[in-house]
């Protein structure tokens, strides 16, 4: 299922993108400046799955003194957001009423009636978490130059030099996206730009594209031998020792039992930690963690910890074991 998708940016650039954009199912337009908090607490931002930020990439190397400034509007805004404190009891009235008057506004401009705002626009209401924690915000940053990684990284942004950005926290999770990242993965790969253009437009060739333009739909076939059989293999997951099924390990609990346990009941193999960097100051709001990859047998572990581990694509299950006595007095599992 599609998400809906939400642009929030300068009017003039959107009414010039808005006929590639009106293609696109499910997006919505608001007028308005990123910098601006009460343009984001309008739109709801701390409710989205994720929030993408795009460099504005205007300006060239030769015109700046120092290459970081051509991300300075990008990175501020991402340190902006991260600032934002988000309440629960937030509501979506204010971000109706915003959504319906920006989208007639740009379909004034681009010469369409108002009364067929509604087929450009779809102004549902926006399903709002109920919580009563705060949000966690989700960003992906756009950078021109992977230097200014560092700058997002602000507690640990002098131990990384010039040459070595890619060590940055922002950088290796995943919350910074560079073109040389895309440049480098397609010079390996040639399939990556196929790959993306699938999650983008949903279809990987122009004859695809033109039956999906005729209104013709993929149609679905039920589950084969051979379809099983490709299904049936393993995946990474990552799991907590606060609770789920190897929580009993998180009070003073060490790698080497939990390792065998994990194994024998559940077929999982544990591969490593996740672990909070402060563990001593659990009360300040610092969430960084690293990765401890096959501690020893005796490595003492945290309920804060996470666990990667090795499994089977379907649902853990609990294996079901049972004890035969064989005459020579040795048990044998099933």
């Amino acid at each position: 299922m599609l998400k809906k998708i939400v642009i929030l940016g300068n009017g003039d650039f959107l009414q010039k993108e808005w006929l590639r954009l009106a293609n696109f199912p499910d997006v919505s337009v608001v007028i308005g400046s990123p910098y601006s908090r009460h343009d984001l607490r309008s739109v709801n931002v701390q409710t989205a799955d994720m929030c993408i930020l795009l460099s504005p990439g205007n300006q060239s190397a030769g015109e700046l003194e120092h290459q970081a400034l051509s991300d300075k509007e990008v990175i501020l805004l991402t340190l902006n957001l991260k600032a934002m404190q988000f309440a629960a009891d937030n509501t979506e009235n204010d971000f109706q009423d915003l959504l319906s008057k920006n989208a007639i506004t740009l379909l004034e401009k681009n010469g369409v009636k108002k009364n067929s705002s509604e087929s450009f626009f779809q102004t549902k209401p926006f399903s709002v978490k109920e919580t009563s924690e705060t949000y966690t915000l989700k960003i992906i940053t756009e950078l021109i130059y992977n230097t200014n990684s560092m700058f997002l990284d602000q507690d640990d942004m002098n131990i990384y030099d010039d040459e070595h950005f890619y060590q940055a926290q922002p950088y290796a999770c995943g919350s910074i996206f560079t073109v040389s990242v895309l440049d480098s993965l397609t010079y390996f790969n040639g399939d990556i730009l196929t790959l993306v253009q699938n999650l983008v437009t949903g279809s990987v060739s122009s004859e695809l594209d033109e039956l999906l333009a005729e209104g013709k739909q993929p149609l679905g076939y039920f589950e084969t031998l051979d379809i099983a059989a490709v299904r049936n293999r393993c995946r990474i997951s990552q799991l907590d020792l606060s609770d789920g099924p190897l929580a009993e390990f998180g009070e003073c609990g060490v790698f080497g039992d939990l390792f065998l346990y994990a194994l024998r009941t559940y077929n999982m193999i544990c591969l490593g930690l996740f672990r909070l960097r402060d563990m001593e100051g659990l009360q300040t709001k610092c969430t960084k963690r690293y990765v401890i990859t096959f501690p020893a047998f005796n490595f003492l572990l945290a309920p804060t910890d996470r666990v990667f581990v090795l499994m089977q694509f379907q649902a853990i299950k609990k294996k079901r074991i049972n004890f035969t006595k064989l005459s020579t007095g040795a048990l044998q599992q099933e």
